[in-house]
């Protein structure tokens, strides 16, 4: 098919590939047997056009039959890392021979997520250096479809057994805690038994008591040492933070086997040293400073128990969404100053927002009842939206008009292109 775009002598070849649907336009003499010159790529930024090329399987040389191009095309589809794959050829003549310059024009997946590789028993830094001696395309940052997790894993698994290991590689899907974002975690399907965990370094809160608190979520699970640091960043930490210990850290986790399919961890901590709450700044545009500092109650001056400083920073939240920022978020810096022990906070507060009362819809009570409780709605339409207060009206409604109901559901509804909230209830 000739392009009307291009000038006469170029001829396209288009598979545009979309939930693996695609349209073949067959270019004019695609029968004949013509070698590639010249192998180029158009629209990549993330993936190096050279690893492109090698991963289409085609070679200088070969000869361009439709079939091999479209093959070609198909194979990079299904790497799971182009939303979209086409390809285009122009003839071109080099010291006499007469062949084809061939283009994959590509759009590349915005490889939103995560790849982890959680491997038993090899670091991940090394396993990262053999996949990609021998695939480029294999990158941290990944597509989230099922091609492209599929290719990952048969990457992993070739780099794998290049390092004399035969494992089977499964794949989970979680929130990565370090980003926020979404990650693939690639482990080894079969994994040994945690029978037993033993912790060394630890001082202030005893070996016992730590085992006593990490045993229910660690004895009896697969072992990954990132796993295993992760659970106790979630269980151990935040005893070690309420205490001011707000350096806490697993220096390093070893592990020794315990029969064929198990093996007993040893976990060596760094406790660090204990902080005092030197000052807590609040910052951020129009604030009521005054009512925010009340609410947080932080103990300046006192062992900063991280516990209460977080329960601070919750109030400071509730007073701003009360008053109708509902998205309102507090994020802390912690500002160590060694010298004399003590942590500065810097609380940055973005309000977001502010919602305000549209309307109040009851469902499922008679219309005694529904008169009854909007006798006792206090919200007047215009008015910030506090959620707090309408957990107060649910509370005196299941007392009074909707005693009778068995359960509710509550939904806040902002309209469309604005800042209002209408309030549904349903009593059933």
């Amino acid at each position: 098919m000739r392009n009307s775009s291009s000038s006469p002598s170029i001829f396209t070849g288009i598979r545009c590939f979309l939930l693996a649907v695609y349209s073949l336009c067959p270019p004019a003499g695609a029968s004949a047997q013509t070698p590639i010159l010249e192998l180029h790529t158009e629209g990549t930024t993330r993936l190096p056009s050279d690893a492109v090329i090698a991963a289409s399987r085609l070679k200088l040389g070969w000869m361009a039959t439709r079939t091999e191009l479209d093959n070609a095309a198909e194979v990079l589809f299904a790497t799971g890392l182009f939303q979209s794959v086409n390809y285009q050829f122009q003839p071109k003549s080099i010291n006499g021979t007469t062949g084809y310059v061939v283009t994959f024009l590509l759009k590349e997946d915005p490889a939103e997520g995560l790849a982890i590789l959680d491997l038993y028993g090899l670091e991940s830094a090394r396993l990262w250096e053999t996949v990609r001696s021998a695939n480029l395309l294999i990158d941290k940052a990944m597509p989230q479809n099922e091609q492209a997790l599929a290719y990952y894993r048969q990457a992993i698994e070739a780099a794998l057994a290049r390092l004399g290991r035969k494992d089977a590689v499964s794949a989970k899907n979680e929130v990565d805690p370090a980003t926020g974002r979404m990650a693939t975690v690639f482990q080894s399907a079969h994994r040994p038994l945690i029978s037993s965990i033993r912790f060394e370094g630890s001082r202030k809160i005893s070996a016992g008591s730590l085992s006593k608190a990490l045993d229910p979520v660690l004895v009896g699970r697969n072992y990954s040492e990132r796993e295993v640091r992760h659970l106790i960043d979630l269980n151990g930490k935040p005893r070690y933070e309420e205490m001011g210990y707000l350096k806490f850290a697993v220096h390093s986790v070893g592990i020794e086997n315990s029969g064929e399919q198990a093996v007993n961890v040893s976990v060596l901590v760094d406790e660090g040293a204990q902080w005092r709450l030197g000052m807590a700044e609040i910052q951020g545009a129009d604030l009521p400073l005054a009512a925010l500092r009340k609410a947080a109650d932080f103990p300046v001056g006192q062992i900063a128990n991280w516990k209460r400083i977080a329960a601070g920073i919750n109030e400071m939240e509730r007073v701003l969404q009360r008053d109708g920022y509902l998205a309102v978020h507090a994020v802390a810096q912690r500002h160590y100053r060694a010298e004399a022990g003590q942590v500065d906070l810097v609380i940055q507060v973005d309000r977001g927002k502010q919602f305000h009362f549209g309307s109040l819809q009851l469902h499922g009570l008679s219309l005694q009842a529904e008169k009854q409780a909007r006798s006792i709605w206090k919200l007047k339409e215009g008015d910030p939206m506090n959620t707090d207060y309408l957990a107060e009206f649910l509370a005196a409604a299941k007392e009074g008009p909707a005693r009778q109901a068995h359960s509710l559901t509550r939904e806040l509804k902002a309209r469309h292109g604005s800042e209002v909230i209408d309030v549904a209830i349903t009593f059933k």
